[in-house]
């Protein structure tokens, strides 16, 4: 519980982005909310990878529902399926697993690249990531990525956060615009 007031005081105090804490991800009335849902879950882990999906995604997209990200669709026999050509997608994860591992470092959460990267496996691409065949060596490729990233000065909590506010002003603006444009 204290890292959840923790997180409040430090990243939603003021912010354009609202905390909510039984949803994933979502767009009310225009507006961003986050919080700790995946799935039937609600822990602190899932509201930190949210965040870290806000600071990794670029600014055209860092107020859109699912994040405005899409993976490559085909008909096959009638049918409309998923057909990822890259590891894009699971390469993003990690990106975002490199901010969530510090933040929660920061929280005093104990957090390690291999339980994070886990869930990786549900994702669309995950035949096109290296380290096959096999789970085993695609998770391993994965949590060496997000040691590696998570090491980097641009993954550090001081640069997470200033990433945090510089897209809640992004979005306040946009706020501010659409009430003008709109009049509400």
């Amino acid at each position: 519980m204290q890292q959840r007031r923790q997180l409040e005081r430090e990243f939603f105090h003021g912010a354009a982005v609202r905390l909510v804490w039984d949803v994933s991800q979502e767009v009310l009335d225009g507006r961003l909310r986050i919080g700790g849902r995946a799935g039937p879950v609600m822990h602190i882990a899932n509201l930190c990878h949210e965040m870290a999906h806000f600071v990794e995604i670029d600014d055209s997209r860092c107020g859109v529902l699912g994040w405005g990200l899409h993976i490559r669709k085909i008909w096959v026999i009638d049918q409309l399926c998923i057909e990822p050509l890259t590891h894009q997608g699971t390469d993003r994860e990690c990106r975002v697993a490199a901010y969530q591992l510090n933040l929660m470092r920061h929280l005093g959460l104990r957090a390690t690249p291999e339980k994070l990267v886990r869930p990786f496996h549900y994702q669309a691409d995950w035949w096109n990531v290296p380290g096959g065949p096999g789970d085993k060596g695609r998770l391993r490729w994965c949590a060496d990525q997000v040691k590696a990233l998570s090491e980097k000065p641009e993954y550090q909590i001081d640069a997470f956060t200033r990433e945090w506010w510089r897209k809640n002003h992004v979005l306040a603006h946009r706020y501010e615009a659409l009430a003008q444009r709109y009049g509400s």
